[in-house]
């Protein structure tokens, strides 16, 4: 028999309380691609549920929102937490799209930053997950963030400002990426084909910025399907 939607419900949550459960029951009853979801990855959901605490209950609500949004898309098949062998770090999310197989890392900003700090958070946070990116596909890093401001020369500024630290291997950048020195941060640089960054701001369409020096583009479908997908939170 079928397992419903308020059977997972009661299996994520164990019938405890919790901030998630109005929004998972939500999607839940919205989308069946994302209720079977869920069910594949209950296990999963239910060992973060139980572990997420203060800050990471938000972490965990923006990766199971995103696994709701992309799954608009009803040619999508959708895997979470891959995990290759050999690797400790990995990807949120591989996508794929017929033969295309994309990697997603999704994290966020926690807090509401003015420009300046803004651009700093971001440099650090994007560097932070240049060792999780796959090395076989394109690799797509979805930041969220509370600034209403952030515009697409804003982000490619950040970018050749990252760049510039790592050309002059500094040490904040280089620490935070876990790599030993510029030729390695540039070598995982490489690894990252595109940055979408979600403006939490009500009616703030996503912002996209491709990597040119990357290993493997983007393909144009898959930026489609992915533009299109978190637009529907916007």
């Amino acid at each position: 028999m079928a397992t419903t939607n308020d059977e997972l419900l009661n299996g994520l949550f164990c019938d405890a309380p919790h901030d998630l459960r109005a929004p998972l029951s939500i999607w839940l009853h919205n989308s069946r691609h994302f209720a079977a979801f869920v069910g594949t990855y209950r296990t999963k959901i239910r060992k973060k549920l139980r572990l997420a605490v203060g800050e990471s209950v938000g972490d965990l609500h923006l990766e199971l929102e995103t696994a709701y949004l992309l799954l608009h898309a009803p040619d999508l098949v959708l895997r979470y937490e891959p995990q290759p062998v050999g690797r400790a770090r990995t990807p949120d999310f591989a996508l794929d799209l017929g033969s295309a197989r994309t990697h997603l890392e999704v994290t966020r900003i926690r807090t509401l930053l003015v420009a300046a700090q803004l651009a700093e958070h971001l440099e650090l946070t994007i560097a932070a997950k240049l060792g999780q990116l796959a090395a076989d596909a394109p690799n797509v890093l979805l930041i969220a963030v509370a600034a209403p401001t952030l515009t697409t020369e804003m982000l490619r500024a950040i970018l050749g400002g990252l760049q510039r630290r790592a050309e002059a291997d500094d040490a904040v950048v280089l620490q935070r990426a876990g790599l030993r020195d510029r030729a390695a941060f540039f070598g995982a640089f490489q690894c990252l084909s595109a940055i979408i960054v979600r403006p939490l701001a009500p009616g703030t369409p996503p912002i996209l910025w491709h990597n040119p020096p990357a290993r493997h583009p983007l393909p144009a479908r898959v930026q489609r399907v992915l533009m299109r997908s978190l637009d529907h939170c916007s």
